[in-house]
């Protein structure tokens, strides 16, 4: 039998873990993603799809494929970190080990902004 540790096996090829603001627009993108025979799940996925939607009809986009076997970033001792959102992109550009793109624009959404922010900053 499947042992908790590997609950990927019994993943579909696709699934989804959503992530939409305004929330409201969720379940509209889950109805349309299962529509098309994309497995969606908050716990157990393979994929994470971010949308934003912005004023005019205009959505932001991203995907990003999941696994387990992630590190976590060291941080300075100098940085105190203000929320998730800021150790979230340290992870990030240190696990891909890119540098941060010349003129980025960034969207520091959701209920605790200011993490994003202050990463960015610094």
């Amino acid at each position: 039998g499947c042992h908790r540790r590997c609950w990927w096996r019994n993943l579909p090829p696709v699934c989804v873990r959503l992530s939409c603001s305004p929330t409201i627009s969720k379940q509209l993108c889950l109805e349309y993603l299962e529509g098309r025979g994309i497995s969606c799940s908050p716990q157990h996925y393979n994929f994470v799809a971010s949308i934003v939607q912005l004023p005019g009809n205009r959505f932001c986009t991203g995907v990003a494929q999941w696994t387990r076997d992630t590190g976590k970033a060291q941080l300075p001792p100098q940085l105190s970190p203000v929320s998730r959102a800021f150790l979230k992109l340290e992870e990030v550009f240190a696990r891909w080990e890119q540098a941060l793109p010349e003129n980025i624009i960034a969207l520091d959404a959701g209920s605790a902004p200011g993490g994003w922010r202050k990463w960015l900053v610094e």
